[in-house]
């Protein structure tokens, strides 16, 4: 395990901090897209290795450093990845979608940050606090887990059996809290169903 993400962390980074490839999606987007892209990963990674650091004896200042750039590295490398099979599997891929979606960029650095801890055997950090800290929702991330499984067919099962785990435990539980965005999609199809409802009525009516 750690070789494969030895070998999935060696990105190429431009001065922006995203990569050549990334750049080149944003395009016409602009600065402001890959300052968001770039700020957002890596201020949550700092906080999320800070708290490691509070609750471990984790005071080596380079290991943390290796580690930051280990999850940033992971998270480019998969997004990138995504990018390119939203080319290729659409004449008119819509990569505004993906790249100024807030709740998908946080739930793809939640899942690198956790792949790491999981191949670095690191369990300072429990996924539902890494949930909170990255303000990513259990719903969220779920979403996210097939296409980070898919983006290289060499990941290693016990990776992919961690992220199984993770997706059964969501199904189970974590989706269904009280703040959880599973309760507000079924409210509306409820909604959306009782509205074809009482159309159906008002046509059978006249």
């Amino acid at each position: 395990m750690y070789n494969w993400l030895s070998e999935k962390v060696k990105v190429k980074k431009t001065p922006s901090g995203l990569t050549p490839t990334i750049e080149r999606y944003i395009g016409n987007l602009g600065e402001k897209c890959k300052e968001a892209i770039a700020s957002r990963v890596n201020n949550i990674v700092t906080k999320v290795l800070s708290f490691e650091k509070d609750h471990s004896d984790a005071s080596n200042q380079k290991k943390l450093k290796d580690k930051h750039n280990q999850i940033v590295s992971l998270y480019l490398r998969v997004l990138e990845d995504l990018l390119i099979q939203e080319e290729k599997k659409t004449k008119s891929p819509n990569y505004f979608e993906i790249l100024n979606n807030d709740s998908f960029h946080k739930a793809l650095i939640a899942c690198s940050i956790e792949t790491v801890n999981f191949v670095m055997n690191s369990t300072n950090v429990s996924f539902v606090k890494l949930l909170d800290i990255c303000e990513c929702q259990a719903f969220e991330f779920w979403r996210i887990i097939g296409s980070f499984m898919k983006f290289d067919p060499q990941m290693p099962y016990p990776i992919k059996k961690n992220l199984h785990d993770l997706e059964l435990k969501i199904l189970m539980c974590l989706a269904w809290k009280k703040d959880s965005i599973v309760h507000q999609l079924i409210k509306n199809l409820a909604d959306e169903s009782n509205a074809n409802s009482n159309q159906m009525s008002t046509i059978y009516s006249n």
